[in-house]
């Protein structure tokens, strides 16, 4: 198998050494994040990659690489002075002392940050970990369309530092604020910045040769550059904003008649500043995209590799500043030893049928693997249906969708629901007008059942639903995909509308609490529990799978709940006593849900990180559950952090007969004895774009890598969603990231 990695050796690999210069900061102490400041400012003004080293009571001192000396040198930031002195102690970081790795891996990134800043032609936003090629290579319309590459170093045991590289695409409008607002296009601008109350739209400033990233705060009617009132900055004082940049930017081309608007560069709206609209520009999320530039950002891996070629050859071989360290020619190819394959399970279906295991693993093998799953669960129904499984679902309909089209939609739906349930299930219309949301007073007085909601795209319905109706479980359709759907029936392609009401019938039988199938899962584990904080940190959630048997027949059970974040300040970090208690918490309703036995073996996967002592709690919590015998006297709880996003972004790749293209799904790679990165997705099912793979580091001593590799991989095979189609996230961590998303919207206050 002729695996490759979008990672960089160091040419001189095991043996690899650097001379690096000790700084010391002398005069204010400064804390962690003012440190950062000072590294920031040597990249930007002296163009050297610096990092923090040691900070203590009576020292405080960088990493360089410099060939010049720094003594003497003094920096300045807000309300902060620091003069560097440097006595030319030089230190050697060899990357065969395990303690100088990490060292040698960030300074060397720091001074490829500082190549890119000084000797290239990409530009970057506000991160040096994000650089964006000079020109657009598509545009349609008033969007353009950017490359951009991250970059990141680490330390893969046995081979030395790597570096890896990262493709993604980002769009920006090609035309400013001032632009929109100034021709009366107004709407247009709110719906590429898709704003609503407690978000912002991101901005791009361009302010000459710096791209700065800001958030939309308002744009001022009628108010020029030179009509501003005067201000003063720093000490001193502008007539108005003309002024200001007239004397501070000469270079730039600014006028007395450029409209203004007002930016925040922090994202809190009360410190906004004024600034010339036509330098902004609308930072463009993909889900406001249409027409060509929808596919666009799908970047399939024959093109990823040649677009990674074009960055290395913009930085050279030798790509870190002041350094003479090269990268090799080609990509990191694993051997054997490093990388892995995990062959799909066998797949439990109803009526004791089952879908083998693929003899084979070859991408038409795993692609037949997926459709005869799908094939079989379409023709047998569901592997389990709870018994009180509710027969009525009620449909929330608004009147101004035609009463034939929700009638095809309710009688569909419930005739397809009916066949993979064996129940017989009776849809119910309850219909509803745009500017009256009446049709919440029935449904809120039901206790239980589903609820199949059509609206519109507004963010104000979604939230008004999640909030009025939190309490059932709920199928959100958007009017206009039902009017799509339907016209398809006009035109003639009615298994186009089949296909909609499958998946909508998928969806509704698991939010229904049935199984469509069971993936047979490995034995490694007995469940696996789920540990995630939300977005803006204000929830997090707890959820839980267990392997459990209820006589002859494997029936697991899925619990998922979130709860409020108290100390959303802490970011990332739960409180240790609270998650204790929600851990207990979800033990104790899956042990009211259902009997099984005391559970020997655990996965604990923090989505994210293990911060601060959650891993206290988790122990504590792990203590409790064996004193009331949910789990056994020496049951494990084995701990990892499992990454959907990061900075290390690792993307593999193979050449097959036809070019290179995406490895199979279950294939990865060892990083080093507690990490490795694992693509759940791939060739067999993934035609456009490049899988992208899970980063997993082990936290507790003594774990199998490939047994935490196969029980997250069989997990991820409850793709019930589309059973066609490899899922990237294991099924418990799935549930939970929904959930989270969905809490959120709850809580997102309505435009008033």
């Amino acid at each position: 198998m002729n695996m490759e990695v979008n990672i960089k050796l160091l040419e001189t690999g095991k043996h690899t050494s650097q001379d690096v210069r000790v700084v010391q900061l002398k005069g204010d102490r400064l804390n962690d994040e003012a440190i950062q400041r000072v590294c920031s400012n040597l990249r930007n003004i002296y163009g050297l990659g610096a990092i923090p080293y040691q900070r203590d009571s009576e020292n405080q001192s960088l990493l360089v690489l410099s060939k010049k000396s720094l003594h003497g040198s003094k920096l300045k930031e807000g309300n902060w002075v620091v003069e560097l002195e440097d006595t030319e102690d030089f230190i050697t970081l060899s990357y065969r002392n395990l303690s100088d790795r990490k060292w040698l891996a960030d300074l060397l990134m720091a001074a490829m940050y500082a190549r890119l800043e000084k000797g290239t032609r990409f530009w970057r936003m506000d991160t040096p970990k994000i650089w964006y090629e000079e020109t657009p290579f598509k545009t349609d319309r008033d969007i353009s369309a950017y490359r951009r590459y991250s970059a990141s170093s680490m330390d893969i045991e046995g081979e030395g530092i790597g570096i890896s590289v990262h493709v993604e695409t980002a769009f920006f409008t090609n035309r400013s604020v001032q632009d929109y607002f100034s021709s009366g296009r107004e709407e247009r601008f709110m719906k590429l910045t898709s704003r609503q109350e407690g978000s912002k739209g991101t901005l791009l400033y361009r302010l000459g040769e710096k791209h700065l990233k800001c958030y939309f705060v308002t744009y001022c009617q009628g108010v020029t550059c030179g009509t501003t009132q005067p201000m003063t900055i720093e000490g001193e004082r502008y007539e108005n904003l003309f002024d200001y940049y007239r004397r501070k930017y000469p270079s730039v081309p600014v006028t007395p008649e450029d409209r203004v608007a007002k930016v925040s560069f922090s994202g809190n709206m009360s410190d906004a500043v004024s600034v010339p609209a036509n330098m902004l520009y609308v930072r463009v999320m993909n889900d406001a995209l249409t027409g060509e530039l929808k596919q666009v950002d799908k970047i399939v891996p024959s093109e990823r590799a040649d677009l990674e070629d074009i960055f290395w050859q913009g930085v050279g071989a030798t790509p870190f500043q002041y350094s003479t360290l090269k990268v090799q020619r080609g990509y990191w190819k694993p051997d054997t030893n490093k990388r892995f394959h995990i062959s799909l399970p066998t797949v439990l279906c109803n009526k004791d049928n089952r879908v083998a295991a693929p003899a084979k693993a070859t991408p038409d093998t795993h692609n037949n693997h997926f459709r005869q799953v799908k094939h079989t669960f379409d023709n047998v129904g569901c592997y389990h249906v709870p018994p009180g499984i509710s027969r009525v679902i009620h449909f929330a309909i608004p009147e101004q969708v035609p009463e034939k089209i929700r009638e095809r939609l309710a009688d569909d739906l419930c005739k397809k629901i009916s066949f993979l349930t064996g129940k017989e299930i009776t849809p119910e219309i309850l219909t509803y007008r745009y500017s009256k949301l009446e049709v919440f007073v029935p449904l809120k007085s039901l206790q239980s059942g589903m609820v199949v909601f059509v609206m519109n795209e507004e963010p104000e319905a979604y939230y008004e639903v999640e909030k009025e109706l939190k309490h059932l479980p709920i199928k959100r359709i958007a009017d206009a995909t039902l009017i799509t759907q339907w016209e398809n029936i006009q035109h003639g392609k009615e298994r186009r509308w089949n296909s909609f009401v499958e998946l909508c019938a998928y969806d509704v039988v698991v939010q229904m609490q049935c199984i469509p199938y069971l993936p047979d899962l490995t034995t490694s584990y007995d469940g696996m529990l789920v540990i995630d904080v939300g977005e803006k940190a204000k929830f997090f959630g707890v959820s839980l799978m267990i392997n459990r048997q209820e006589g002859r027949k494997a029936i697991p059970v899925f619990i998922s709940n979130t709860h409020h974040k108290p100390d959303s300040k802490e970011k990332e970090r739960i409180n240790a006593r609270q998650l204790e208690r929600r851990i207990v918490d979800t033990f104790n309703e899956a042990r009211m849900k259902a009997r099984f036995a005391a559970l020997r073996s655990v996965l604990v996967v923090r989505d994210g990180k293990l911060c601060g002592d959650e891993n206290q709690g988790i122990e504590a919590a792990r203590q409790f559950l064996i004193q009331a015998c949910v789990l056994a006297q020496d049951a494990r709880f084995d701990l990892i952090d499992l990454h959907k996003t990061s900075q290390k972004e690792i993307r593999l790749s193979q050449s097959w007969n036809d070019g290179i293209g995406n490895v199979l799904e279950g294939t990865g790679v060892i990083l080093d004895s507690k990490t490795f990165v694992l693509s759940t997705t791939g060739a067999g099912t993934l035609r456009i774009g490049t899988a992208h793979p899970l980063l997993v580091e082990v936290k507790s001593g003594n774990v199998q890598l490939l047994d935490v590799a196969e029980y997250l991989h069989q997990a991820a095979q409850f793709n019930f969603g589309s059973p066609q189609v490899a899922q990237r996230l294991p099924f418990p961590v799935k549930e939970l990231d929904d959930k989270l998303k969905t809490k959120q919207f709850q809580h997102i206050p309505v435009r008033g």
